[in-house]
């Protein structure tokens, strides 16, 4: 992780905590960092997309429950804009 403002520069390992947002879906959680990125999920999940790199792809049950999901996300953002 670096700051271009104080030139911190240290390695992080990214986790829950490091997310503002976050919806239950199927015993699983989905995590935004910002109301940005919500939106970009919420896209992604109403357009039928898929990803197929193991490294890249949401769990199993998330495509099983996108209708969920962009319902989910779409109040959240309501309620923060």
């Amino acid at each position: 992780m670096s700051c271009p403002n104080c030139g911190l520069n240290r390695a992080h390992t990214f986790n829950s905590t490091d997310y503002f947002y976050k919806i239950e879906i199927g015993g699983r959680f989905l995590f935004a960092r910002n109301l940005s990125n919500a939106a970009i999920l919420k896209e992604y999940f109403s357009s039928g997309q898929r990803t197929y790199s193991p490294e890249q792809d949401f769990p199993k049950v998330f495509y099983e429950h996108r209708e969920e999901i962009v319902r989910k996300l779409r109040d959240l953002i309501a309620a923060h804009s």
